[in-house]
């Protein structure tokens, strides 16, 4: 009885903290929205093409992240603020 009760626990918390990610993503797209109507002449942060999220679990992201650093056209600024942006936490 005490397994399944924490097994029921567990599938309720991650019910739950998949519902609030879908909301920060939510948050996340009308606050952008907003900053681009609200400061148009602001550079827009863009996430760079083929970054992985945030934090890095395999040799292959890490080795991807190294590649988009390593080209001379990414502002690191961009970069940098674009990882905590994109990050899944």
């Amino acid at each position: 009885m005490g397994l399944l009760c924490i097994l029921v626990f567990k599938m309720k918390v991650l019910r739950m903290l998949s519902e609030l990610n879908q909301k920060t993503e939510t948050c996340l797209a009308t606050t952008t929205r907003l900053a681009l109507h609200t400061l148009p002449n602001e550079k827009a942060i863009t996430r760079p093409t083929g970054l992985p999220l945030f934090p890095l679990k395999t040799l292959s992201e890490i080795e991807t992240t190294e590649k988009i650093l390593e080209k001379s056209d990414n502002d690191i600024a961009n970069l940098v603020r674009s990882f905590f942006l994109y990050s899944e936490y």
